[in-house]
């Protein structure tokens, strides 16, 4: 009986490109996350850069880290 040799490259392709494959296809079809509980919006404190929490509809609101004001900016296009 007559084994058959094992390629390198046939090997290497295998192991590495099948998880890797793997790998892009999950990141692609990834579901987003949602931050925020429903009636509150994400806010980034323009001092410090802090992200917290704030009830919708507020349009100036306290960083509970550095204690500044942040106003809602509106979309610019």
């Amino acid at each position: 009986m007559r084994l058959m040799p094992v390629r390198f490259d046939l090997t290497l392709t295998l192991f590495l490109g099948i998880p890797i494959t793997a790998i892009i296809v999950l990141w692609l079809f990834r579901k987003e996350s949602v931050l925020s509980l429903p009636g509150e919006e994400i806010w980034e404190c323009e001092i410090c850069l802090g992200v917290y929490i704030a009830p919708e509809g507020e349009k100036v609101t306290r960083c509970p880290f550095c204690g500044s004001y942040n106003k809602k900016q509106e979309a610019r296009i």
